[in-house]
């Protein structure tokens, strides 16, 4: 199995890569970070790349993927790229409102839109994963206001019209919604917005991202066969989806 992974150099899209490389799939990281480079070297096995691309950057995207394309074919997509604003909505900008719309939600589309392409080209039985957020249900809080809660509410609407446009070709598409989880961008949060958090945890401590990448696995796996356009809730309880 052949696996892209958006956003793919830190947080849960590293680990990601990092679970479907020990199992022997190969991964294709496309990320902007800076240690892309290191999360490459750092996977087991052999036949995976790196690719420095902004998922904003239709273009660029799109020769990644014919690039990846060219060496072996690509059956799984996980999306998990993406920004957060903790900007409310007194203080944020016109601009910044439209970055994280551009990013987390045509930044999805840019991906899933080659990627489709070609496996519905190549007669592929694919399944792609988007990462959303318990923030599209319960309107954000701590780790994100509007603009974050209102990309990934779209990002719902999106993944279900696809699901359904794709189902015909063998392709699935599936949404995971994680909670709070242990990542660089809530390991940066002061310890008082950290235990604000962990108070609307019911076991009073954040995700292991290990956990959210075992219910990416699970959709991007056979086993899922059946679940199509689907939202799995992945946050210890927090939110009951």
């Amino acid at each position: 199995m052949g696996i892209v992974i958006s956003g793919g150099a830190s947080g849960i899209g590293l680990a990601c890569a990092q679970h479907f490389a020990k199992a022997g799939h190969q991964v294709a990281i496309l990320d902007l970070n800076p240690s892309i480079q290191e999360a490459l070297k750092a996977l087991p096995g052999s036949g995976h790349s790196a690719h420095a691309v902004n998922v904003c950057d239709s273009a660029a995207v799109e020769e990644a993927i014919a690039s990846i394309s060219a060496n072996w074919p690509i059956t799984g997509l996980v999306i998990s790229a993406g920004i957060v604003s903790q900007t409310p909505l007194l203080e944020i900008t016109a601009q910044e409102f439209s970055k994280v719309l551009d990013v987390n939600v045509t930044g999805v589309q840019n991906v899933i839109a080659p990627v489709a392409r070609g496996m519905v080209a190549a007669a592929v039985k694919g399944s792609i994963v988007v990462l959303g957020s318990v923030a599209a249900f319960n309107g954000g809080g701590f780790m994100g206001r509007g603009a974050y809660a209102a990309s990934k509410a779209a990002v719902l609407g999106l993944s279900r019209s696809y699901s359904r446009e794709l189902a015909p070709a063998g392709i699935r598409i599936n949404v995971v919604a994680p909670g709070a989880t242990e990542t660089p961008m809530t390991q940066a949060l002061d310890a008082e917005k950290r235990a604000k958090i962990m108070a609307q945890m019911p076991n009073g401590s954040f995700l292991d991202s290990s956990e959210i990448v075992n219910a990416i696995n699970f959709l991007i796996s056979d086993d899922a066969s059946a679940i199509n356009g689907q939202t799995l809730h992945a946050n210890g309880g927090s939110y009951f989806g």
